[in-house]
């Protein structure tokens, strides 16, 4: 008597739509997922960055800037912080982003888009206290998701996570 061994035609058929149906529903949570991440990705990246800056402003008492930059080297004028932010000394009271003085950290974006309100959108300078010039809040949206990182008046930040782009 013979014996066969393999699948038939059928099973292999039933076996390739269980296949397509549980793709079809587990890859757009995997793209959610992702998206979440670079999210999340991204709010600790700022939050860290503002931790960082306060700190520096403290431990060398002089202000320290958090500022959108096009080269890694220099402040711009964008009131955009997607592309790359950076974390320099100064600039002193009355003078110009472009008087700061060393950079101490580059942070490129991985991504979403970071945009502050009116009051950070160009900088977020630090006191040698730790307070900040001026407070306000950073969001950061990616599609229809996002996180609001609010700065404090005492230059402490804290992430909404209910906000809409």
């Amino acid at each position: 008597m013979r014996t066969e061994a393999g699948l038939s035609l059928i099973e292999l058929m039933v076996a390739l739509a269980v296949l397509a149906v549980v793709l079809a529903i587990g890859i757009p949570s995997v793209n959610q997922l992702l998206r979440e991440q670079r999210l999340t990705t991204t709010t600790n990246l700022f939050i860290a960055s503002v931790h960082f800056a306060r700190s520096e402003a403290i431990k060398r008492a002089e202000r320290v800037t958090i500022c959108p930059s096009v080269d890694g080297q220099h402040c711009s004028n964008q009131v955009d912080y997607s592309e790359q932010w950076i974390i320099v000394v100064g600039p002193a009271p009355g003078q110009s982003l472009q008087d700061a003085g060393p950079v101490l950290r580059v942070i490129k974006g991985p991504g979403p888009r970071v945009t502050g309100n009116q009051t950070v959108a160009r900088r977020i300078t630090f006191e040698p206290t730790g307070r900040p010039v001026s407070f306000g809040r950073i969001d950061i949206c990616l599609d229809s998701s996002a996180r609001r990182v609010v700065i404090s008046i005492m230059g402490r930040p804290r992430i909404e996570s209910n906000h809409t782009c």
